[in-house]
């Protein structure tokens, strides 16, 4: 078998077709081992796999015969992967401290999400998975209090409240940086606008799955809730979706336990039929897994144009202050409370932005005007 190589202009396209043999890995039929692979191409692929979290799944293709890697290749991806696991148990070292934290301020209600709660639930072996921060829901009730004490340890916002009790109430998270290094994002739903306002918050907190980190048992989201999740992180976001996360998803759809009896009940409860079908067709065009139940079901959901145009808003960029896709999904007691922060942002806000409140107002409320004609 010949060597794979790729010309400059063909490059780009090969080491994506490799990716999606290294996310598929374990999963899908990719058909027969490209072969050995030039050391170019090789270099290009530890760099994509490394920007793409796939370090993990890289070394265990080429360990199992998937994949025939220059020696210098391969020693490259060993050390940026134990790289990023090192990193990774930095980030677990975090969350076992902030554990502490909450126990010692009465107790926060708090839920590990992604990488994390992945790595040591979902994967076939934790250190296939590298994450480089800590994702955490917080109960509505909780989160000032859990900002409070991330802030008393030296926490700094990502960026300012927009008002008091805004983060609480209205925003999908926020992030603090501890100690200059580890970022946390402090999420009270798992999406941004209509589909984040539309989660109901107690089932996110329902049937909890527990692991250990450290000396410290913590808990995450229940799997069905996890796969859900992932939907969302992979379509319903302005960010084009990873492999890790679509390769969460190959797993998640693969598994007997979480087939539409399941999970389709629940996203109904979510109010986000849509988003689950797109991810079903995602990761079946991405990774060539065959999911015929899957794919029955997307086939045959009757989606509204209300629901579509909600799933494009949620990942189109808009400089717009808010859209009424999102709006509407408000209730209509909290929207006088929403708007005026919108409108009317902290002192903290308007100075990260080198804006006045007569500024702001100003072009706040012709943004908003525009948007209601949509």
């Amino acid at each position: 078998m010949g060597t794979t190589r790729a010309s400059v202009e063909e490059e780009p396209a090969a080491v994506e077709r490799l990716s999606r043999y290294v996310a598929g890995w374990g999963l899908a039929d990719g058909g027969p081992p490209p072969g050995p692979i030039d050391p170019i191409l090789a270099s290009s692929l530890v760099a994509v796999s490394k920007t793409a979290g796939l370090l993990g799944p890289l070394m265990a293709c080429v360990d199992g015969g998937g994949l025939k890697l220059p020696e210098e290749a391969v020693k490259a991806a060993i050390h940026e992967h134990e790289a990023a696991q090192w990193w990774c148990l930095q980030v677990e070292q975090m969350l076992a401290e902030v554990d502490r934290w909450f126990e010692a301020v009465g107790g926060v209600r708090y839920r590990v999400l992604k990488g994390t709660a992945v790595a040591h639930l979902d994967d076939v072996d934790p250190a296939l998975r590298s994450f480089g921060d800590l994702d955490l829901l917080v109960a509505a009730p909780d989160m000032d209090r859990a900002l409070g004490v991330l802030a008393d340890h030296g926490g700094n916002r990502v960026f300012p409240a927009r008002r008091p009790g805004f983060d609480r109430r209205f925003a999908k998270g926020t992030g603090q940086i501890l100690f200059g290094r580890v970022e946390i994002d402090v999420h009270r739903t798992l999406a941004d606008g209509g589909f984040g306002y539309r989660i109901p918050a107690e089932r996110l907190f329902a049937d909890p799955e527990a692991f250990q980190v450290a000396d410290r048992k913590v808990l995450a989201l229940s799997r069905p809730a996890r796969a859900l999740h992932a939907c969302y992180h992979a379509v319903a976001t302005t960010k084009p979706p990873s492999l890790r996360t679509i390769r969460d998803l190959g797993w998640y759809l693969s598994d007997p336990d979480l087939q539409p009896d399941v999970l389709v009940p629940e996203i109904r409860r979510w109010g986000a039929e849509v988003v689950l079908a797109e991810a079903v067709r995602l990761t079946v065009v991405t990774l060539g897994l065959r999911l015929e139940a899957w794919e029955r079901w997307a086939d045959t959901l009757v989606v509204s144009p209300r629901e579509q145009v909600l799933l494009e808003r949620c990942r189109r960029y808009s400089a717009r202050p808010v859209e009424w896709s999102t709006l509407r999904e408000i209730p209509w007691q909290d929207r006088a409370a929403f708007l005026y922060a919108v409108a009317v942002p902290s002192r903290e806000v308007l100075a990260s932005r080198r804006q006045t409140h007569l500024s702001r107002l100003v072009s706040g409320t012709r943004n908003l005007v525009a948007a209601s004609r949509r």
